[in-house]
């Protein structure tokens, strides 16, 4: 068993810590990313839609693909990453 640890007595509350994340400067350039990344999944979805209506595919077959694409796409960002 591990200790229990004890917050520092001059920790900040949560409500502070939420305003630290707002005022510092290095997330800010990612968060348009994350925008992006939500509007990219919009676009999944309507072609998710789009294979089932056109080919008739089912969910499975559908989850399969997203599968496939997803580690795909994980698989490139980390050889990106690594090189």
């Amino acid at each position: 068993m591990l200790p229990k640890d004890e917050p520092p007595a001059n920790s900040p509350r949560s409500r502070d810590n939420f305003r630290l994340v707002l005022t510092s400067l290095p997330p800010w350039p990612v968060w348009p990313l994350d925008a992006s990344t939500a509007a990219n999944e919009q676009v999944n979805l309507v072609f998710g839609v789009w294979l089932q209506d056109s080919f008739g595919l089912k969910i499975a077959a559908l989850g399969a693909a997203s599968a496939v694409i997803g580690i795909s796409e994980m698989s490139a960002e980390g050889l990106v990453a690594t090189s």
